[in-house]
């Protein structure tokens, strides 16, 4: 398993490349409203880089979200009921 240093080193090397911006930004470069960028912030679907104040690494969020819209698009409305439970 590895150590908490070793898992913050690997986080920001994911988001060093990226920008962060906040939920707004998101939502206009997703093309969503602001309130669903915090449903699938709140759901697990896109990680914040901070909290305080709550920003988010532009180009992986949109690749989440792209993986979500694609799972959502191959899973039954039964599975996806199921996996959310």
């Amino acid at each position: 398993m590895p150590s908490i240093s070793e898992t913050l080193k690997e986080r920001q090397a994911v988001f060093a490349d990226d920008t962060f911006v906040c939920r707004q930004e998101l939502a206009d470069h997703l093309r969503l409203s602001p309130n669903r960028v915090s449903e699938l912030y709140r759901d697990g679907v896109i990680d914040e880089v901070s909290r305080k104040p709550l920003l988010f690494a532009r180009d992986h969020c949109a690749g989440c979200y792209a993986d979500h819209k694609w799972w959502l698009s191959v899973k039954s409305p039964g599975e996806r009921y199921a996996a959310a439970e």
